[in-house]
């Protein structure tokens, strides 16, 4: 009898030709298709990105050398010029001499006029031309060419970076094809029940790629014209020259030829505010008051700058200066704190981040703030920055007293530290005067001098005196601290008694101003010291 052999049963196979592989492999062919065609538009933006980073690095060169070559031009006609000054006084002083009656001079005269006439052709500035006595002229047309060259290199970068984000885009959308070939593949190795848990994903991913990849085809890539950056070279030769409203106007013909023009917007803002301000005939860098609407016409084109470049430094500090003036300390603070952050080593975002404090009531980050602002304002090496930095911090306390009444008093303990830190930094020996009295404050204006005079009491022998003053056009509500106005001294006067001082010329209150077509005249205004009440003049100007 013969063992009956086992039966064995036969395993399911699945058809190979079936719809679904047909399907299936119809789908898989053409995502990686789609893939590949994902991956060369990935491949044409990182070239494009390439060739326009190289661009933009051969642009920097360019305005680099073209700054350098500029400076360079201009410092030597200036030396240039100073030269044939000095040699036309020598040639003056000779030409007096001679008239006096000493001959050997007349010919001495002659011999400095002769070397004057021939250095004169080797700087504009002392000859009879355009720029002749006229720095500030072939300064801002010396700087045209750099200026265009670095607004081309900003032009590079921009539509640069813009490729290469739509390549990092396009890139991340060909690794999630990937994905879902994948789970597409993965599908004919489960069994029916489990197919669809990957089949629907996989759709869902390629839906999102398709979505993202019109997307990113149908995202504008930024491009400057020419004759927007020539628009904007124009507005910043009339601001360097004074023509603020003119500067406004070019930068306006800038953004229309391109609307979201960021180094337009940047530009046109501080022009705005320089055209409606008081301090635009005052040679200040620093500029701390202008009329409420102009400000909000600078936070708006801040803030689309902002939209286009992203956190910028000079947008971020210019947008917290201008929201405390509209009185947003919230905001203010926040974009100030935005500036510190991407760059910790100026004073000015921690002057805004201070006021902006105060006006919130947080008095002792701000009295922090506001000291180690004072430390940066010491450190730097030019007189004048240091001078006008000082005379930004009072002013713009100033107004926060006049916004908010009750914060008096923490204004008057932060512009005691900034006048103490500035006395100290021009008699750094002489001791405090803390202690001293003054009383019977009186100011008086003398066109072209300014003259005060004070009773005091418990002066020590060389203590520091600051002198601080004040000035505001009429009818504007802020009141303006200028660096020039003025005045350190560490002098030995009896201990009480009564002071007169004459402030000198170009220290008197400055120029009638235009404020919307009308020429008003100055207030002024002292403080001695952390001195709160102060006498007021004002002088009339004709016209």
């Amino acid at each position: 009898m013969s063992a009956q052999e086992p039966e064995l049963e036969v395993p399911e196979i699945e058809e190979l030709d079936t719809a679904f592989r047909r399907t299936l492999a119809l789908a898989v062919a053409l995502l990686a298709l789609f893939g590949g065609v994902v991956g060369f538009a990935a491949g044409d933006a990182g070239a494009r990105e390439e060739r326009l980073g190289a661009d933009a690095q051969r642009a920097s060169v360019i305005a680099m050398s073209r700054n350098s070559a500029m400076e360079s031009e201009y410092y030597e006609m200036l030396q240039n010029s100073l030269d044939v000054s000095s040699l036309q006084r020598r040639g003056d002083i000779a030409q007096v001499r001679a008239s006096l009656g000493l001959r050997s001079q007349q010919d001495l005269a002659r011999k400095w006029e002769t070397a004057a006439g021939q250095l004169t052709d080797m700087s504009v500035l002392a000859g009879n031309g355009k720029y002749a006595n006229n720095r500030g002229l072939l300064y801002a047309d010396l700087y045209a060419g750099p200026d265009l060259a670095a607004l081309r290199q900003q032009a590079a970068d921009e539509t640069s970076a813009s490729w290469g984000q739509k390549r990092r885009l396009e890139i991340g959308i060909v690794t999630l094809v990937a994905v879902a070939l994948t789970l597409l593949g993965l599908s004919l190795t489960v069994g029916r029940e489990v197919r669809r848990y990957l089949i629907w994903p996989a759709a869902l991913i390629v839906g999102v790629c398709v979505a993202g990849f019109v997307w990113v085809l149908n995202r504008p890539v930024p491009h400057t014209p020419e004759a927007a950056m020539n628009a904007v070279v124009d507005g910043d030769r009339l601001y360097l020259l004074g023509d603020y409203q003119g500067a406004v106007n070019r930068y306006a013909r800038a953004l229309t030829i391109r609307p979201d023009y960021p180094s337009a917007l940047q530009h046109l803002a501080p022009a705005t505010l320089m055209a409606n301000s008081p301090e635009r005939n005052t040679g200040q860098n620093v500029i701390n008051t202008s009329t409420p609407q102009a400000y909000r016409a600078a936070i708006a084109d801040l803030n689309r700058a902002l939209r286009v470049t992203g956190d910028d430094y000079p947008t971020l500090l210019n947008l917290g200066g201008a929201y405390f003036h509209v009185r947003d300390y919230a905001d203010s603070a926040q974009l100030s704190q935005r500036a510190i952050d991407l760059n910790p080593g100026p004073p000015l975002p921690y002057m805004n981040l201070g006021l902006a404090l105060l006006a919130e009531g947080d008095r002792s980050k701000a009295l922090r703030t506001y000291n180690h602002a004072i430390q940066i304002i010491l450190s730097r090496s030019d007189p004048s920055e240091r001078d006008q930095l000082f005379s930004a911090a009072l002013t713009t306390l100033e107004t926060l007293a006049i916004q908010q009444p009750h914060s008096l008093a923490m204004v008057r303990q932060v512009e005691g530290a900034l006048i103490a830190a500035e006395s100290k930094m021009q008699f750094p020996h002489a001791p405090s005067a803390s202690n001293t009295t003054i009383s019977a404050l009186q100011m008086k204006a003398a066109v072209p001098l300014l003259g005060l005079q004070f009773t005091y009491a418990g002066l020590p022998k060389g203590g520091r005196l600051a002198y601080i003053i004040y000035f505001r056009p009429r009818g504007m509500a802020d009141w303006v601290q200028r660096g020039d106005l003025n005045d350190f001294e560490s002098i030995d006067l009896p201990p009480s008694g009564s002071k007169k001082l004459p402030l000198p010329d170009d220290t008197s209150c400055p120029t009638a101003v235009s404020i919307q077509g009308q020429v008003v005249s100055c207030g002024f205004r002292s403080q001695f010291r952390r001195l709160t009440r102060g006498a007021r003049a004002c002088r009339r100007v004709p016209g």
